[in-house]
């Protein structure tokens, strides 16, 4: 990496746990750079209280677009599309037990019902 990169760059390390038949709990680590959190205060609180809470692809793709938009250099901008159901991590997510119906993860991998065998035809 270049020097001085990781002042600038949010990293996002991703697992999706599964066996084919079976599926675990999934990985997510957001590292945002410390010039950032202390810039960002609210934001840092933000991604503080969502640890542990059950966060969906859609809340990810809102929080790499607020990066993009909002956080970007001036005169940077989106105009795409983003589900309703999804909320940036970076503000504290409105409700701490999200059910998995409300923000888009099928019933067969929700971790709300805990974790059992699958079968696919």
């Amino acid at each position: 990496a270049t020097q001085g990169s990781n002042r600038n760059t949010l990293v996002v390390l991703m697992s999706d746990h599964a066996n084919g038949h079976q599926y675990y709990a999934n990985l997510m680590h957001v590292l945002a750079p410390a010039a950032f959190l202390a810039a960002h205060p609210e934001q840092a609180d933000a991604l503080h209280r969502n640890q542990r809470r059950l966060v969906s692809p859609f809340d990810l793709y809102l929080t790499l677009l607020d990066v993009g938009t909002r956080f970007a250099t001036p005169g940077s901008s989106a105009s795409l599309s983003v589900p309703r159901r999804a909320q940036s991590l970076f503000r504290t997510l409105s409700m701490v037990d999200r059910p998995c119906s409300e923000i888009g993860i099928p019933e067969i991998i929700c971790p709300c019902y805990g974790w059992r065998p699958t079968r696919y035809p």
